[in-house]
């Protein structure tokens, strides 16, 4: 039934934080939000700031695990993010 799957699915996402989604998928909320950005860089003066993110320039993002941003720069995590973008930009065509 669709709610043993919901539960089963449940179960198996339950131990996962923000921090391993942050560290493999390059959008979050944080830094795809523009002002979320700026205030990061002019308002808090984080060093390095929560830089926005552009889909195909995730190797420019900035790691600071202090205000959220855990994008590792590894080869996997960056064949992954270009194969999404070359999905999305296909989809759009």
């Amino acid at each position: 039934t669709m709610c043993g799957l919901r539960s089963r699915e449940n179960e198996r996402l339950a131990g996962i934080t923000f921090k391993d989604c942050a560290a493999f998928l390059p959008a979050t909320w944080f830094n795809t939000n523009p002002v979320h950005c700026l205030r990061s860089k002019y308002v808090y003066d984080h060093n390095p700031p929560c830089d926005f993110y552009r889909c195909g320039k995730e190797i420019l993002m900035r790691e600071n695990h202090r205000i959220g941003c855990f994008l590792s720069h590894d080869k996997t995590t960056l064949d992954t993010c270009r194969s999404a973008c070359n999905g999305s930009a296909r989809d759009k065509a």
